[in-house]
C-alpha cells in the first residue's frame, strides 16, 4: 500500500494533464527530469509497494505544489532560480 503522503508516476502525470501543469512540454517525463536537475521538483523513491507491484517512481505530493508553483512563476516570467527559491520558501513554512 502506497503511503498517503506519495504519489505514484502516473497518477502525477494525470494531474499534470488535467491542469495543464506543463504547457507546451512534448515530452512530460523528460520535463520533469529538467526540473528535478534543475532543482524545482524531488526525485521521486523509486520503491515497491506490495509484492506484486515492481519497482515504481512515487512522488511526495508536494510535487503537485512544486509544479503548480512552477507554472504560476512562468507566467510571472520568473526565472527557475527564483522558482525554486519560492518553492524552499514553501517547504521550510510545512516543516514548522
Amino acid at each position: 500500500m502506497v503511503p498517503d503522503f506519495m504519489i505514484s508516476r502516473d497518477e502525477i502525470i494525470k494531474i499534470i494533464k488535467k491542469e495543464n501543469l506543463l504547457p507546451g512540454s512534448k515530452n512530460i517525463i523528460t520535463t520533469l527530469q529538467f526540473y528535478m536537475k534543475q532543482g524545482v521538483l524531488d526525485r521521486p523513491q523509486r520503491t515497491s509497494f506490495g509484492r506484486d507491484t515492481g519497482v515504481k517512481s512515487y512522488y511526495p505530493k508536494f510535487a503537485i505544489t512544486q509544479l503548480r508553483m512552477i507554472k504560476e512563476g512562468k507566467e510571472k516570467s520568473l526565472t527557475l532560480g527564483e522558482i525554486r527559491s519560492e518553492i524552499e520558501k514553501r517547504r521550510e513554512r510545512r516543516k514548522v
